[in-house]
């Protein structure tokens, strides 16, 4: 495989391969490839925020069934 096709695309760690905890189970999406090295972000991680929060940050109305869910890392 040329590593230039992982551009763009989404990598998961499956728990059973990585006992690291940052890891496990992450879904990467692929944003920079190079000879030495591939750059990605983990976007399957809930952060601390919830979207209630960031909606009265930015002084938009509540959104119902949506204002406890968590913000997603990525």
């Amino acid at each position: 495989m040329n590593v230039q096709e992982l551009l763009n695309c989404c990598l998961y760690c499956l728990p059973s391969c990585d006992q690291d905890s940052v890891f496990r189970g992450a879904l990467v999406f692929i944003t920079q490839v190079s000879e030495d090295r591939v750059r990605g972000m983990i976007i399957n991680r809930p952060s601390d925020r919830k979207i209630s929060s960031l909606m009265q940050q930015v002084d938009i109305s509540p959104v119902a069934n949506c204002g406890d869910q968590h913000i997603l890392f990525g």
